[in-house]
């Protein structure tokens, strides 16, 4: 039996009265993520994406200039006119005695030239530039009515009266050429100004980008910093409630 006199064993809770005791949050449960640690990472694959978006239209900008290539074109165009210039002059100073070598040359090579108009970029280009279709079918026209005289086969000899009509063919061609090529200038020039300015533009935005994200790369370093520090506070608080519980589990024991 057990002596009414003796006093009970003390309880288990009041050895373990160090649990007790222990600070709110030895109790609390297992630490999460700040908000903003997923609403960065969210932003900076947005702004990944953002960037990766404009060097792809940088890209296709570049592109587009390499393979138009518009600009070299209007050289090209430009020796049209050149050659023009030097058959007429040519057809001018022979116009009383012509078929004579140097007009047969100066023919031969502005007809070359002429075939630089019939190719899909040129006439991409010339489709923006008023008026360019009737005088390039006057263009295209006038060698139909040369080549009786100086073409591969030729069907007679050029006298002085065909001669004076092919130079008057020639003059009347003179002002829609020259304009039809500065317009094509035109139309070139505002194409590479605003080609300019949308790499500008995408320049300007891909380095905002960039410093962006540097400064969201950033916040996520020091965001992530700040957690692994309060993960490793709650760990080390976590061993030191293990270590009260044991001690408080020893005491007991020896207790009872």
């Amino acid at each position: 039996m057990t002596d009414p006199n003796t006093a009970p064993p003390p309880a288990l809770g009041s050895a373990a009265a160090p649990v007790a005791a222990a600070p709110a949050w030895s109790t609390a449960g297992p630490a999460r993520l700040t908000p903003w640690f997923g609403v960065i990472g969210l932003v900076l694959v947005a702004t990944l994406l953002a960037a990766a978006f404009v060097q792809v239209r940088q890209y296709a900008l570049l592109n587009m200039t390499l393979h138009y290539q518009d600009d070299y074109l209007v050289l090209s165009l430009y020796q049209v006119e050149t050659e023009y210039l030097r058959l007429r002059e040519q057809l001018q100073r022979e116009v009383d005695q012509p078929a004579t070598p140097a007009l047969q040359l100066r023919y031969d090579i502005f007809i070359s030239r002429i075939g630089l108009l019939d190719n899909d970029r040129a006439r991409r280009l010339l489709a923006n530039t008023a008026g360019a279709d009737g005088v390039l079918a006057d263009v295209q026209a006038f060698p139909r009515r040369a080549d009786l005289y100086l073409g591969a086969q030729p069907q007679g000899t050029l006298s002085p009266q065909a001669a004076r009509a092919l130079l008057a063919e020639l003059t009347q061609l003179a002002d829609p050429i020259h304009q039809v090529m500065l317009d094509a200038t035109h139309v070139v020039a505002q194409k590479v100004t605003e080609r300019q300015a949308q790499v500008r533009q995408h320049n300007e935005i891909g380095l905002w980008l960039t410093g962006f994200l540097s400064c969201m790369v950033l916040v996520f370093a020091l965001i992530s910093l700040q957690q692994m520090r309060t993960l490793e506070q709650r760990r080390r608080r976590l061993e030191l409630l293990a270590d009260q519980l044991r001690d408080a589990r020893i005491e007991a024991e020896a207790a009872s």
